[in-house]
Formats: structure tokens, sequence, C-alpha cells
């Protein structure tokens, strides 16, 4: 008898553990209403690596029909325009660092897949109330507090910015993006388009109000000022959504029957737009484990599962912490113009970090992990 795994959460990450957990023989229930999810205008930047699990599975055929936009150079700066790095996907043999597509059209496609697999449940809960048998486990892949199974959080922190996030018209074009760093500030940008990008500005909490307290006349001088002279003219920008930035990390991965992945885990400053894959990243980490494990979950398997998972996390969440701090907070600007500097001048360096940033670098951990026994 196969064994049973429930899952709670069924955004992006939850259905695609549902799609995983399926396919490796695991009769699979998921938490939450089988809801037709609303047209969304939030996208995602996905790496290499989410990119190769979207294939894996059949999905990325059907995104790439519904939609896809990529870019193959991210262009950084900062306010004293000191010095600027460039980071190309040419200089690690890919075809583009990253594609952007909108959340309706991810969900589009892995409900497409999910119902092709029609023994897959879906079951409303307000509270997690099942008895599981000795073999099942629950996955959770949400921070909700009222369902009473959240991770016990090893540090959090409050980063006292809000996101600014629309879309705008570029008099521009090309496979780019852009970011540039000023003083409590950070300005991300992602074609979604030939001319159209997603915008998302990291601003500090106190200087909110009076951004946007002005008439889209203004809101454009603005963005222009900062972006013009790198991104070309901006001509348009739509209305805004605004959401509290901070972070958590749990080393916990697992609970007794409770497996933690994607925002049960962690959750992270949008720089580097990584939220979203890290939650793939951690789905990648347990099935690779549980194939290793010929499709079984076990105590052994979890505990491996967490020492292998943590060391991904960690890296990640305090490396982006940690530039979040060197550009916003309180970094002076010559060490600053130092650090740009070094980045330019060291190929090495430079690539290390867009593999990092893909997912190469993890994947490679990943495989080469599953090559060593469990222990």
């Amino acid at each position: 008898m196969s064994q049973k795994i429930y899952i709670v959460g069924d955004g992006i990450v939850g259905r695609m553990t549902a799609i995983t957990m399926h396919d490796m023989g695991f009769n699979v229930t998921i938490f939450n209403d089988k809801q037709i999810h609303k047209k969304s205008d939030r996208y995602f930047s996905i790496n290499l690596l989410s990119k190769s699990l979207f294939e894996q599975y059949n999905i990325w055929s059907s995104i790439l029909v519904k939609g896809v936009n990529s870019y193959r150079k991210i262009v950084t700066w900062d306010n004293l325009q000191s010095e600027e790095v460039i980071f190309e996907s040419k200089n690690i043999n890919q075809h583009n660092l990253a594609y952007v597509i909108s959340e309706s059209n991810i969900m589009s496609a892995i409900d497409y897949e999910i119902e092709k697999r029609n023994s897959i449940k879906f079951e409303n809960i307000t509270t997690l109330n099942k008895n599981l048998d000795k073999s099942d486990y629950v996955i959770n892949t949400i921070n909700k507090k009222n369902l009473k199974i959240e991770s016990k959080k090893s540090h959090q922190i409050n980063y006292a910015q809000k996101a600014v996030v629309m879309n705008i018209d570029i008099d521009n074009s090309g496979k780019i993006a852009y970011q540039k760093f000023l003083d409590g500030q950070i300005l991300g940008l992602i074609p979604i388009s030939t001319k159209t990008y997603n915008l998302i500005w990291s601003i500090d909490e106190r200087k909110i109000d009076d951004l946007l307290s002005g008439t889209k006349k203004e809101m454009l001088n603005i963005l222009n000022t900062e972006l013009e002279e790198k991104t070309g003219t901006i001509t348009d920008c739509s209305t805004y959504n605004l959401f509290p930035l901070s972070g958590y990390l749990a080393e916990d991965c697992f609970n007794d029957k409770i497996i933690h992945i994607g925002s049960s885990l962690h959750s992270i400053h949008p720089l580097a737009g990584l939220g979203l894959n890290m939650g793939l990243q951690d789905l990648f980490c347990l099935t690779s484990k549980i194939r290793k494990n010929s499709n079984q979950i076990d105590k052994l398997l979890l505990y491996e599962f967490q020492y292998f998972s943590n060391s991904l996390n960690k890296r990640t969440y305090y490396g982006i912490n940690f530039l979040k701090k060197f550009y916003c907070d309180y970094t002076s600007p010559n060490l600053r113009e130092v650090m740009l500097k070094t980045f330019n001048f060291n190929a090495s360096l430079k690539n290390s970090v867009i593999r990092f940033a893909t997912g190469l670098k993890t994947k490679d951990k990943i495989n080469k992990e599953v090559q060593r026994p469990l222990e």
C-alpha cells in the first residue's frame, strides 16, 4: 500500500509538490480549495534550476505556449554612478539567465498537468486534524499560524521596507534586467514583453507615503530621474501594489510527521528574485532524496534532507541579507565602489555569482549529493 502524502498549500510550490509526489507513487491529497485561480499580474523570475524542474514534469512546454519572456543580461549600478556591473548568460555558456512568467500562466500550466493525474484529491481544511497512519506524512508549503503546524523560525528580520510593484513601459527593447541601489532603496526591473517591465521598488517605510502621494506624472518623472540614463525613457506606469517586506528562516525542515518546504521554511528580500525559486529548490532537494531512497519517506531520509536543505537555504538567506545591508543600509560609498570594481575585474567571482543566482551551482550540488549513499 502506497504512503499517503497530505500537502498544505495549493500555490505553485504546493501543486508542484502534488505532481512530483504523485509521479513517485504516493497517494496525494492537497489541503485547500480546488479553486480556479484568478488571472494575476504578479510576475516571477524563474531561474534555470526551477526551469529544469518544470521540464521534468512536462510543465515547461505548456508555459511556453502561454507566454514567456527572458533576459540574458543584468545591469546593476548604484546612485553614485561609481561602477556598473553587468552579468551575462554567455559568461556561463547559457542562452538566458532567467525567464519571466506570470503567476497565472504558471498555475494554468501546472493545473493542466494535475487534471491528467485524476487521483490527486483536494480537501478543504481550517485546521489540520487528520489522524496520520505510521507511514503517512504532511508536507507544509505555507506559513499560516492558524493551522498550528508552522515551523519554528531560527532567524527573523524586519527589512523596514515596503515593495512597490507595478508595470512600466520603456521606450527601449532588449532582453535586459536592471537593478539600481540607492540609499535605503532598491529598484529592480525585469522584462515581461518587448517594451514592458515589471518594477519591484523596495523603499524605506518612512519614505513610502511621500513617494506615493504624487500624481502619475510625478511618478514618471521620479522613475526617469533614477533610471532613464540606463533603461531609456519610461513612458507609462500602471497602478501599484504594495507589500511589507520581512524575512525569516527555519532550520527544522521536519517535525514528527510534518515536512516543511517553501514559505513554511523561509522568506527573503526580493532583490534577487529568488523567493519562489528557493521553494522549488526545496522540492528539488526533497524529491531527489526520495528517489534515492526507492521512493520511500522515512526519518533517516528526512534528517539527510534537513542537513542538505539547511546548507543551501542558509547560504541564500544570509547572502541576500548581506547584500541588502551592504547596498542599502550602512556601507560607505568608497567600500561599495571597491566591491563593484572587484566584481568587474574578477571574472571567476562574477561567474560564480551568476551560477549561484541561476541555480546551476545548486543543481550541481544536488546531483553530487544524490550520488552519495545515505548514512
